[in-house]
C-alpha cells in the first residue's frame, strides 16, 4: 500500500513540475522534479518509466534555462532496464533528449 501512495506522490510531483515548466516557473518546476524522481528512486522505482519521464523532462528543464552541463550530470536509467517493452520505448526517448542537447552524447 506505501509504494501505490508513494508512486502517486512521484507521479503528482512530476505532474506539477510539467505545469509550473508550462507556466515558466523553472525553480519550482526543478523542485517538483527533483522531489519526484527522489520518491520514485526511495520506492525501488528509479528505472521506471515514470523516472525515465522525469529525467527527460529535467533535461528539458535545464536546456531550456541554458544550463546544458547539468543535463549531463542526470542520473542515468540502468540500460538493462531498457530491454523490457514500455520501459525501453521510454528510455530510448530520453536517451534522444539527452543526445539532442549534448553534443557528442551517446555516440558509441
Amino acid at each position: 500500500m506505501r509504494t501505490a501512495q508513494q508512486k502517486k506522490k512521484a507521479d503528482d510531483y512530476n505532474d506539477a513540475g510539467e505545469m509550473f515548466y508550462a507556466s515558466r516557473k523553472f525553480k519550482t518546476a526543478e523542485n517538483c522534479f527533483t522531489s519526484a524522481l527522489k520518491t520514485y528512486r526511495d520506492e525501488n522505482m528509479g528505472n521506471s518509466k515514470q523516472a525515465a519521464l522525469v529525467i527527460s523532462n529535467m533535461g528539458l528543464l535545464y536546456h531550456t534555462t541554458g544550463r546544458y552541463f547539468l543535463a549531463g550530470a542526470l542520473p542515468a536509467i540502468d540500460e538493462t532496464a531498457g530491454t523490457f517493452g514500455m520501459i525501453k520505448k521510454v528510455w530510448e526517448a530520453s536517451l534522444n533528449t539527452c543526445s539532442a542537447y549534448l553534443p557528442g552524447y551517446g555516440n558509441v
